[in-house]
């Protein structure tokens, strides 16, 4: 019953807005609530709930009771977000579908832009791996005079704001050659981020990002010429999701020194294939109602917001006080209710509520930009989807804030540009 519930209320919210720039952002929001909760939910049932990855993960055992007990707070909580939306709408958002330029950037410049962002990627990505900056599952390194921060923010604020606005061009004035070219850039920059860093994301953020700016863009200009081939964009999927259990043998040899024989043995052992080893891993790295009926599991209370100060981030509370793992480098995420109700125990709602009502505010706020508002949005709307899934609100917010400010002084130097 709580599923079909939520099946409707999906099915309701995504039919009753106008197709415009705002239209992505509350279908982004309903799509990514159904697939890591509610889609997610039936999978792990059928799949079972207590499966290896929760006891090794999360430490606990789901029962049925905790799982009818999970969908019900899921159901509430797709009301209040559907409320909190529809109210914050009103005061923010309307039919405007501002935000795409009438003027841009030069090939030339774009081009020379392209070069540099190249040279940088290389330069960067050399210093980060002699120095080991940014590395996942590692205690962070600190470079002198906030060098570390400058390169590692650089690569993932700066060059996808770039990267976005080329591609935004390249599009309006359908320019192929462009639109190659930065591709391969960006793709190179998602490669150096698995090597130099292990982390998984890259290529899901590469993909995603990209999708979402042929929507806004397609949204913002009518009979948009600019094609792009389902087939890339379905094997791209395939491939960033093959790449879950590669990257993560490559983590083990780099991180924790796992010698390659010992790889081989572990990936010899697996009953499963590789696509199938990509979809599991997959599976669990959309955080959402796993983590969520592991909280509801363990008997959720609120705590006081001060202690999250002390630790840092409502990831690192989670992981020591609910998980029990004290690791340097290692953190879990709550998902997203899982935070609401960390932080608010049976006034969950009220979090959410306040977390929609802000990320409104700054989709309306990312339309004053002249030049790099479909940009902005296209990272909000990556942000909307990892928060979403993973709760990490610190971590979020602290990249929304740069994103804004990086554009706010890239707008000045574009609209001084564009011809």
């Amino acid at each position: 019953m709580y599923l079909i519930i939520n099946s409707i209320l999906s099915l309701f919210f995504v039919y009753i807005f106008k197709r415009n720039v705002n239209w992505l952002f509350f279908i982004l929001i309903e799509l990514v609530f159904f697939l890591v909760y509610v889609f997610k939910s039936v999978l792990a049932y059928f799949l079972g709930l207590n499966t290896h990855y929760v006891y090794i993960t999360i430490r606990t055992s789901i029962s049925d009771a905790n799982y009818i007990d999970t969908l019900e707070l899921i159901t509430y909580s797709h009301f209040v977000i559907i409320f909190s939306l529809l109210f914050s709408s009103l005061l923010f958002l309307n039919s405007k579908t501002a935000g795409i330029p009438k003027r841009y950037i030069t090939n030339g410049l774009a081009n020379r832009m392209l070069i540099i962002i190249t040279l940088w990627i290389i330069f960067s990505s050399f210093v980060m791996y002699i120095f080991g900056v940014g590395v996942m599952g590692t205690i962070g390194v600190r470079l002198p005079f906030k060098i570390s921060g400058l390169l590692y923010y650089s690569r993932i604020v700066l060059l996808p704001i770039l990267f976005l606005y080329i591609f935004e061009k390249a599009i309006s004035s359908l320019n192929h050659r462009l639109f190659r070219n930065a591709m391969l850039i960006f793709i190179f920059l998602a490669i150096s981020e698995i090597l130099v860093r292990t982390t998984k994301g890259p290529f899901f953020k590469l993909i995603l990002v990209s999708i979402f700016l042929y929507i806004l863009t397609s949204l913002s200009i009518s009979n948009l010429g600019f094609k792009v081939n389902k087939k890339y964009v379905l094997v791209s999927l395939v491939v960033a999701v093959l790449l879950f259990p590669i990257i993560e043998v490559y983590r083990n040899l780099v991180v924790n020194g796992i010698g390659v024989a010992s790889i081989f043995e572990i990936v010899a052992t697996q009953d499963n294939s590789l696509i199938l080893l990509g979809l599991e891993r997959f599976f669990h790295r959309l955080v959402g109602f796993t983590q969520l009926s592991g909280l509801v599991a363990m008997g959720f209370h609120p705590n006081d917001i001060s202690q999250m100060f002390d630790y840092g981030s409502v990831a690192r509370f989670y992981t020591e006080t609910y998980l029990g793992y004290t690791t340097e480098g290692h953190l879990s995420s709550p998902s997203f209710l899982g935070t609401a109700l960390i932080i608010g125990g049976n006034f969950y709602w009220f979090f959410i509520f306040i977390y929609m009502f802000i990320i409104t505010a700054l989709w309306r706020l990312s339309s004053s930009f002249s030049n790099l508002s479909l940009s902005i949005k296209c990272l909000l709307g990556y942000e909307i989807f990892n928060t979403l899934m993973a709760g990490t609100i610190v971590l979020t917010f602290t990249r929304i804030s740069l994103y804004f400010i990086v554009a706010f002084l890239l707008e000045y130097y574009i609209s001084k540009r564009v011809h």
